[in-house]
């Protein structure tokens, strides 16, 4: 896993989180269902479309996205996701176009538990079975991660490959974050850490480090810094560490600019030459529990979501039980 994409990532649609949760959260008010939910996402690149998905519900519940390639100047059914629920459990399967037939391509098995999702399993189908890739488990206490492992390896499924645990100050801002993975040669783990600068509950910057096995040393990698309009996040910019010069250099592309319409929701998220552009219907759904970031598996600070109410007024909130709760 890349080090920046551990940490931050954009939107992507359907990839899963997985937790396990304690019960307490007497510190997240009960937050009020959105007055509309999701029904298309749209991506752009140069300022034409290259993919779009439709959401479909049955009652509040996301049931099937539709996805579709630009192609000639049409829309061409490519692949979808169907979304089933049995009591806790929620399976996602995605499948591919293939002539007149559908191909099966990818499963997450998600178990949820107190609006968290408590585990997720992933499948890889191969040789006209699903064959097992990767397993997350997360821990919280009360409405915030305190720890997540990964099992990585089909050979060794017991095996931990990843962990990272999150330590928080009295206000319950995000301070730290301590990550070790193992998935690259198993000998030698990449430990990333992490500092906050906040003004009030908003986070204006944070700062990640790597561990220099060479040198002993933490040394500085990336840095993301906040800009807001009003209470919405209007752009991220990402920086990265020239030892040369021992100075922050922003990334050419590192640009992330976010508008949302008179209702608060999010319509357009932008960065360098990539678009995506979400729209609406009036009604309750669950759709945001099934999008997440890439690596969906790692913290993404303070992005905003399909509401501006989840533009989050702390770090690591994707985390936070407010993601899934009641966010209809």
């Amino acid at each position: 896993m890349k080090i920046k994409n551990f940490f931050i990532g954009l939107l992507a649609v359907l990839m899963g989180l997985t937790f396990s949760a304690c019960n307490d959260d007497d510190d997240v008010p009960g937050l009020p269902k959105n007055t509309h939910r999701v029904i298309s996402v749209i991506n752009y690149y140069k300022d034409a479309p290259s993919h779009k998905y439709e959401f479909k519900y049955d009652g509040e519940d996301l049931v099937e996205v539709i996805k579709y390639n630009f192609s000639d100047q049409v829309y061409v059914l490519n692949g979808k996701y169907e979304i089933t629920y049995d009591g806790n459990k929620a399976t996602v399967i995605s499948s591919e176009k293939d002539g007149e037939a559908w191909k099966n391509s990818r499963k997450w098995e998600l178990t949820i538990e107190n609006d968290l999702i408590t585990k997720e399993e992933y499948y890889r189908f191969k040789d006209n079975a699903w064959s097992w890739n990767w397993k997350y488990i997360y821990s919280y206490s009360g409405n915030r991660m305190t720890y997540y492992k990964g099992y990585c390896s089909s050979d060794s499924p017991d095996e931990i490959h990843e962990d990272a645990t999150f330590s928080y100050d009295n206000s319950k801002h995000l301070t730290k974050v301590l990550y070790t993975s193992l998935r690259e040669d198993k000998l030698t783990p990449t430990e990333l850490d992490s500092s906050f600068v906040h003004n009030g509950d908003n986070i204006n910057e944070y700062i990640i480090y790597y561990y220099n096995n060479n040198t002993g040393n933490w040394s500085k990698n990336t840095k993301y810094e906040y800009s807001y309009s009003g209470e919405y996040v209007s752009s991220i910019q990402e920086y990265s560490w020239n030892e040369n010069s021992q100075s922050w250099k922003p990334y050419t592309w590192g640009k992330t600019d976010y508008a949302y319409n008179e209702n608060g929701f999010l319509i357009t998220e932008t960065r360098s030459n990539n678009r995506t552009e979400y729209e609406y219907e009036e009604g309750n759904g669950n759709a945001v529990f099934f999008m997440a970031d890439w690596g969906a598996l790692a913290p993404v600070y303070q992005m905003p979501t399909l509401k501006s109410q989840d533009v989050y007024k702390e770090a690591g909130s994707i985390f936070n039980i407010q993601k899934f709760r009641n966010k209809r």
